[in-house]
C-alpha cells in the first residue's frame, strides 16, 4: 500500500469512527481532503463539523480573541452526542 494511504485518516473511517471537528484557517492546504473525510464519515452516519476562520493565518487559534472562541467551540462540540 502507498505510504500516503497508510497514514491517511480517510482510509480508516468506519462506523466506529468518533465524531470529527475541523477548525480551519483560510489556508486550505492545512485541511486538504476534508471534503473526502466528511463524505466518508457521513456515509457511516457519523458527525463531522467544520468551523472556518477565513482570511486569517493558520496559527490564529493560539492567540486571543481566537483562543477563547476556539476553546468554547471545542468544548461545545465535545458536549454534543
Amino acid at each position: 500500500m502507498n505510504k500516503w494511504l497508510e497514514v491517511s485518516p480517510v482510509e480508516y473511517v468506519s462506523d466506529k469512527s468518533p465524531k470529527l471537528l475541523v477548525i480551519s484557517s483560510g489556508q486550505h492546504r492545512f485541511t486538504a481532503g476534508r471534503e473526502v473525510i466528511k463524505g466518508k464519515i457521513e456515509t457511516h452516519n457519523g458527525v463531522f463539523q467544520l468551523i472556518e476562520y477565513p482570511k486569517i493565518i493558520h496559527t490564529f487559534w493560539l492567540f486571543d480573541p481566537y483562543l477563547t472562541a476556539v476553546s468554547k467551540q471545542i468544548t461545545s462540540f465535545l458536549a454534543t452526542k
